[in-house]
């Protein structure tokens, strides 16, 4: 009957230390029970202190079960309390193991069993009570349970959450360093704002029920560190009605960021781009991540549980399948590349990676295999490898020097065939400097450094230029340049044609050049070549005189069009366009073209194409300055006009000069019927002499149409300056001065022709004097020896002069 009443307090406290869930029969720890019954898969940590025999009660139990920081989800789940079927794993210090909620059970169990005081004679604390010991208060109890407890229990006020009771693991887990130092303080002062708004509303659903879901919340400790705590807030008996609440709270920091590290690694596992398959070690499939059934074409519930050769064929060049499995159970590891097949067929190629996993007893039980997919790597690199080996074949088959000097160290980091060749020895890693020449060559600027000295820069180009090898005498290209080399180094290319025969060449071609120039030089025509865009390329001594241009300013740029007259160039563009489009641009033509001052001159253009692969750049030409030309072609026209005018005056003066003959005869016969006294015949004598001279201008007329040609005879000049000066002067204001020699010499000329023009001079003197005066009419004998300024220095001749004291010619009428 006393093991009866004992179960029966047993189990009662049990009920009370854990409360009564509102389910079907499910116990949930809402008090300080509650660790008991909850182990964590995580951070647990198996309580191992000893149990003396001196530890007695209820104390003894709680001190030899664990009370650890067991969050085991699944021990709350329904009917886990009556059957502890529920497992889970845990980890503490000494290792891995397992656990089971069969320590519930024997909790409940221990706490039934254990000797309460309850009146039964056989039980030795009820005899004590006899005999006037003190009998166990369950309050003493209690206390010692909740101060042994590892979680933290504290009783708060409702209204301000003020803590009245704490035990010691509350006030460790808080960083205070007794659970004094809680009394007082209010667990609000713990969390943050929001944590406080949901705590509160944790407390308030206890007033509908007796107690609240468990919650995680981030707290402070004391010394500022961030924790996460777990709150269980329950009412423990209808006493404490709704003024206090119990809280049981568990420090989950450490199970918390074990999760986030567990949640991390999953997502790094899930995320990363290797497949990442574990196999036991048979090697069937255990684990199979996403980038494995991406990669493999294979999803994780195919593959799972089968052998890893069915699932995936693999080859490694040089090794059997049965190689390579010794040699990763005998090794422990191997890396290398694979021959991968995936679900349809594609091979892949693999950076294969096995290490083999081992137990606490360093057992083998397992495989994992990492498995990069490096078919494009190798494909590129192949890819790569070949075009490097084109790229060298290519720099060794060239007749030019090559070579990659480090720009700060100068060595030599590559040398084709041609430059090894070149100087005669190995290059490649010795710095320029080391390179022999010895006899081989000596060309300036080309892998010649000198070994640096202190603070001098290293020029970087770019740069070419020809230099002449000083041993050789051969001539070189070279062009210097800075490069990116590999990694990371900065590299200076040079690179070295020799170009002795085109430097032959283009000295043959520039003293042909030379002699073609001074030849056209010597032309005394000028000489052109134009591009098709109209500008001036050439021009020779010749053209740059006969347009007055100077040899910069032909350099400087000079435009076809700026030595065409205005009224040609529309001529000269059309032609330019036309054999821009026809390809044919040849023959002569002529035009007036412009000097640098703006005077114009004809010339006639002989021009030819400029052909160069087959399409036409330019025309060269010739010019020739047809002025003289033209103007005796205009002299030739101007005779010929006169010759015409010549005949019709000879027959004008044949025609007039018989009318004379009728004229003269009736005057004479006139003359004889009139008196010499007699006004009549003094007219008739002047008709007479009129139609004398009007006979002479007859005889002009005949002379013209000859040609004008003189007709000469001795003459006395005397008369005849006199006779023609009077007739010129007669009926004006103007007289004469005559100064002529009594002696004058006779001549041979044609006296029509000095009378015509004694008259003309004569004439001109009267009408520069239209006020009257005197015109001076000198004539002397000369002696050519004597007289200076004649053009013939010999013989004897008559100088005539006729001056006039008029206003004369005005300056700008001189020219």
């Amino acid at each position: 009957m006393g093991r009866f009443w004992r179960l029966w307090a047993g189990a009662m406290v049990c009920l009370a230390l854990l409360g009564w869930h509102d389910g079907l029969g499910h116990f949930e720890l809402p008090s300080i029970g509650n660790r008991i019954l909850n182990p964590c898969p995580q951070d647990s940590v198996p309580n191992e202190r000893a149990v003396t025999p001196e530890q007695t009660g209820v104390q003894k139990v709680f001190k030899g079960l664990d009370f650890g920081s067991c969050r085991h989800d699944e021990c709350w789940s329904s009917g886990s309390l009556l059957f502890g079927a529920v497992t889970g794993d845990w980890h503490g210090s000494s290792g891995q193991g397992r656990c089971t909620c069969v320590s519930c059970i024997l909790s409940l169990f221990l706490l039934a069993m254990w000797p309460w005081r309850i009146n039964d004679k056989n039980d030795p604390y009820t005899a004590r009570t006899s005999s006037g010991t003190e009998p166990l208060d369950p309050n003493a109890l209690y206390r010692v349970a909740v101060g042994e407890m590892r979680e933290g229990v504290a009783v708060v006020d409702t209204r301000t959450f003020h803590i009245e009771f704490a035990n010691p693991a509350l006030a460790d887990i808080l960083g205070m360093a007794t659970s004094d130092e809680l009394r007082g303080l209010s667990f609000l002062d713990f969390l943050s704002g929001p944590e406080r708004e949901r705590i509160v509303a944790s407390l308030h659903q206890t007033r509908s029920r007796k107690k609240a879901p468990r919650r995680v919340y981030t707290a402070c400790k004391k010394t500022g560190e961030l924790i996460w705590l777990e709150v269980f807030i329950c009412r423990e008996s209808k006493a404490d009605g709704d003024s206090r609440r119990w809280l049981l709270v568990s420090d989950v920091t450490s199970c918390k960021r074990s999760q986030e590290h567990n949640q991390y690694q999953a997502r790094l596992l899930r995320d990363v781009d290797d497949a990442i398959i574990a196999t036991d070690m048979d090697f069937h499939i255990l684990s199979w991540n996403e980038a494995a059934e991406r990669m493999y074409g294979w999803a994780a519930s195919e593959v799972v549980g089968r052998e890893v050769k069915d699932i995936v064929p693999v080859s490694v060049d040089g090794m059997t399948r049965g190689e390579l499995r010794g040699k990763i159970l005998d090794q422990g590891k191997w890396r290398g590349q694979a021959h991968h097949m995936t679900r349809n067929g594609r091979e892949l190629t693999v950076d294969w990676s096995i290490s083999t996993l081992f137990d606490a007893a360093d057992k083998p039980v397992g495989i994992v295999a990492i498995n990069r997919d490096i078919t494009e790597h190798v494909r590129a690199k192949r890819e790569l490898d070949e075009a490097h080996q084109r790229l060298l074949t290519i720099l060794n088959g060239l007749d030019e020097a090559v070579c990659v000097v480090d720009i700060e160290t100068h060595q030599v980091l590559f040398a084709n065939r041609y430059a090894q060749e070149f100087f005669g020895a190995e290059m490649t890693g010795r710095p320029c400097w080391e390179v022999p020449r010895e006899g081989c060559c000596e060309l300036e600027g080309f892998c010649s450094h000198h070994p640096p000295k202190d603070g001098e820069a290293e020029d970087t180009g770019p740069h070419r230029f020809e230099r002449q090898d000083s041993v050789r005498g051969e001539w070189w290209d070279v062009q210097v340049r800075t490069i990116d080399w590999m990694n990371g180094r900065v590299g200076r290319l040079e690179i070295a044609t020799n170009i002795t025969q085109r430097k032959a060449m283009e000295m043959e071609l520039h003293a042909r050049g030379q002699r073609y120039r001074e030849l056209a030089d010597l032309l005394p025509q000028p000489v052109f070549e134009i591009a098709m865009d109209g500008t001036i390329s050439f021009a020779n001594r010749s053209a740059l005189s006969s347009f007055g241009y100077t040899e910069g300013e032909l350099a400087g740029g000079l435009h076809l069009l700026e030595v065409i007259a205005p009224k040609d160039r529309e001529r000269v563009e059309e032609a330019m366009r036309m054999a821009s489009v026809t390809n044919q641009f040849e023959g002569g033509f002529e035009l007036d073209v412009a000097r640098k001052d703006g005077s114009l001159f004809p010339v006639a253009v002989y021009v030819n194409r400029i052909v160069q692969d087959g399409r036409l750049v330019g025309v060269r030409g010739i010019l020739l300055d047809i002025t003289d030309r033209k103007r005796t072609e205009a002299e030739l026209l101007n005779m010929q006009r006169l010759e015409s005018l010549a005949i019709l005056a000879g027959g004008i003066a044949h025609d007039f000069n018989n009318l004379l003959m009728v004229i003269m005869g009736n005057i004479s016969m006139a003359q004889m019927y009139a008196q010499p006294d007699e006004a009549v015949h003094r007219l008739l004598g002047d008709a007479e002499n009129a139609s004398i001279r009007a006979k002479d201008l007859a005889y002009k007329l005949l002379t013209f149409s000859k040609g004008g040609a003189p007709i000469k005879k001795v003459t006395a000049l005397q008369g005849l300056i006199q006779d023609a000066a009077s007739f010129a002067l007669s009926g004006g204001n103007v007289k004469p001065r005559w100064d002529i020699a009594e002696d004058l010499w006779l001549t041979d000329c044609d006296p029509l022709q000095i009378h015509q023009v004694v008259s003309n001079l004569v004439m001109n003197a009267r009408e520069a004097m239209p006020d009257g005066g005197l015109v001076r009419v000198a004539a002397h004998n000369v002696d050519a020896a004597r007289e200076p300024g004649l053009s013939s220095k010999t013989g004897r001749y008559i100088k005539l002069g006729i001056t006039d004291h008029g206003v004369g010619i005005a300056q700008e009428h001189i020219h």
